[in-house]
């Protein structure tokens, strides 16, 4: 998305809160980033893990069947 949030919430916050409002929008983007990844490897291990044996299985017996 590049810098389009800060320029959309420079234009949507009245001018007598705007720069209030820029640092509360900033503050949660970095904090959703930041949440995304501290949990994003641990989720995808997690889901991989359980996928594992039957991604494994389904190789194992399509080779063994050829």
């Amino acid at each position: 998305m590049g810098p389009l949030p800060y320029i959309v919430t420079a234009e949507i916050f009245p001018t007598r809160v705007r720069s209030a409002g820029v640092a509360a929008s900033s503050a949660a983007n970095w904090a959703a980033n930041f949440l995304v990844s501290v949990t994003f490897l641990p989720l995808l291990g997690l889901v991989s893990a359980r996928r594992a044996p039957k991604r494994l299985t389904k190789r194992l017996t399509k080779h063994l069947n050829t």
